[in-house]
């Protein structure tokens, strides 16, 4: 009976994306859309989205979940300023297909919003909210462009995800200094794995042929536990 309900399940699935599918080839033909890239508004603004689905089956339930639905504007305003502003309703809709209860949550929030100055290749300056410049699997939001379907504990609980404050880059040959800083509110704090009001890092990554080896130290206090906290790492690829 499960797997009877789990085959109605991915046929509706299927329905869907044939669906979706069939409209962005419509879409492709009528308006300036690149599949994967967007649709481009004009020369300078490009507008897209994406969504996610997860099915998982453990021990104590089965589930059919609409995980992320997401819509993205992005683009450049002249030769040295860009932009880029996400919002995105996570854990939208939840079928359990062991007992048929379902779970509803479109909420639609500010993953990122920021203003980036390129006064070279080798000097950017980037204001707003962004992902916090750590590791390398934090710099990786878009659930479809991952290697796997999870993320790993250490992207969600060591340190915080998002940074809303400054972050300069300053590249040198094979090397890259990223220093971020943030002394004030959240744009969207729900949209956080943390409360922070205040949040300093530096990120340092050295990159040769196909190799890519680096660090970072940051610290930053929880402002719903009152708690200071310093992080470490280091990573390679």
């Amino acid at each position: 009976f499960i797997y009877y309900i789990f085959l109605i399940s991915l046929g509706v699935i299927v329905r869907f994306f044939s669906s979706l599918i069939l409209f962005l080839l419509v879409c492709a033909n009528v308006m300036s859309y690149d599949f994967g890239y967007g649709y481009e508004v004009n020369d300078k603004i490009t507008a897209g989205g994406y969504i996610s689905t997860k099915y998982k089956n453990t021990s104590e339930k089965e589930e059919l979940e609409l995980d992320d639905i997401a819509f993205l504007i992005y683009g450049d305003l002249n030769d040295r300023f860009s932009f880029l502003f996400e919002l995105e309703s996570a854990g939208t809709y939840i079928h359990y297909l062991n007992n048929g209860h379902t779970e509803k949550n479109i909420d639609f929030q500010v993953e990122r919003a920021y203003l980036q100055y390129s006064h070279n290749e080798y000097v950017s300056l980037r204001v707003g909210k962004f992902l916090a410049q750590v590791g390398l699997w934090n710099l990786i939001p878009i659930v479809v462009f991952r290697e796997t379907s999870q993320k790993p504990r250490i992207t969600t609980e060591i340190f915080p995800r998002f940074t809303t404050g400054v972050n300069l880059s300053i590249k040198a040959n094979n090397l890259k200094w990223d220093l971020f800083v943030q002394h004030n509110d959240d744009i969207d704090k729900d949209y956080n794995n943390f409360y922070v009001k205040e949040h300093y890092g530096v990120k340092g990554s050295y990159k040769i042929d196909q190799n890519t080896f680096g660090g970072n130290i940051g610290w930053f206090r929880d402002d719903f536990l009152g708690m200071d906290s310093y992080y470490y790492g280091i990573h390679a690829k």
